[in-house]
């Protein structure tokens, strides 16, 4: 793996591991006054809070809450009070907006935790409970994961809403070995893909249930913070209806497939690639273009191109009785579909 320090890897990587009991132990501790849950976190480090706050809304009848920290001290909720569990992520522990939320959470009366890489900062400093694990932004996505995910699971056990959650640690302990075999295995996909896309201007990532917040860290923090290139999250559920009408012909679109109760949230792979109903034009920057659409909208843009380069009124399709003179551009192009379509 290109410039990939294993040994730091599964050091980092095991140092996260390291907080897993003593954040059980402070968390039984906390449990009997504890009556909610507060991710509150920054960028890419408030997008690993998900899975956590994704397990707990799933299995808990704890109310649990995902925020960014900047929108919390504007319009907080009501119910982030003394007895409000709140968890900051932060990886430099300097963070503003994450401050400015530390303070809000302490002024509410909450018990904070943070999770930083460097004790000796503000949140590491300031925090009710503070776990400290040393990491930098290539290896900080899996520490964040674990350390969130193992607070989830011990508020689990400690209420008696998961009753594997022992077996559940036992997996997490030995994360670090199989994240670093997950990474050499796929040393050739990786490789493909790199070849594949290495050209591509427009990346369209999707994802649905606990691969979503994959999915939107990867092309925020890795795509676009790190390399510079322009990419569009898209929840899988939401693809198709919207951003689907910027997938064009041609262009690359790799859905990953997911697993779990939510995996039927993004439609079946075929139908990321779906039968070219292609309208050709200048797009704005005067360029020809031709774009992928549903049957339905591609007739109807073309329909009122058409009525609008001949002076009709624009109308859509079945809206008259009869066909008038004022419907030859209609026909033409539904004619235009029929014949592409074949």
């Amino acid at each position: 793996m290109l410039n990939f320090d294993e040994a730091r890897f599964l050091r980092i990587q095991r140092g996260a591991v390291a907080q897993l009991d003593p954040l059980r132990e402070l968390v039984q501790r906390l449990t009997p006054r504890i009556d909610s849950l507060f991710f509150l976190g920054t960028g890419g480090a408030q997008i690993l809070m998900e899975p956590a706050a994704l397990l707990m809304q799933r299995r808990s009848h704890m109310p649990t809450v995902v925020a960014r920290a900047a929108e919390i001290v504007v319009d907080g909720p009501a119910n982030l009070g003394a007895n409000a569990l709140v968890v900051i992520p932060s990886l430099s522990g300097t963070t503003k907006e994450s401050l400015a939320a530390l303070d809000f959470a302490e002024e509410r009366g909450g018990t904070v935790v943070s999770l930083v890489g460097h004790a000796d900062t503000p949140l590491g400093k300031q925090a009710d409970h503070a776990f400290v694990n040393f990491a930098e932004d290539d290896t900080s996505s899996e520490s964040f994961y674990t350390q969130s995910l193992g607070i989830a699971l011990a508020l689990l056990a400690a209420r008696g809403e998961m009753a594997d959650a022992e077996r559940v640690f036992e997996g997490l302990r030995a994360l670090p070995e199989a994240l670093l075999e997950t990474k050499r295995a796929f040393e050739p996909r990786a490789a493909e893909l790199a070849q594949a896309f290495r050209d591509e201007k427009y990346h369209i990532l999707t994802g649905a249930g606990s691969a979503w917040p994959q999915a939107f860290y990867y092309g925020m923090c890795i795509l676009e913070e790190m390399q510079w290139i322009r990419t569009r999250p898209v929840h899988a559920s939401d693809f198709f209806h919207g951003t689907l009408e910027l997938v064009e012909e041609g262009g690359e679109r790799d859905p990953p497939e997911g697993r779990g109760p939510v995996a039927s949230a993004r439609r079946p792979r075929g139908e990321f690639r779906p039968p070219l109903h292609a309208e050709a034009h200048n797009d704005r920057h005067g360029r020809f273009r031709a774009s992928r659409h549903r049957p339905g909208r591609a007739c109807l843009r073309l329909a009122h191109r058409a009525r609008h380069r001949a002076g009709a009124p624009l109308r859509a399709p079945g809206s008259a009785a009869r066909a008038s003179a004022d419907d030859a551009p209609l026909l033409q192009a539904r004619r235009i579909l029929i014949n592409k379509q074949r």
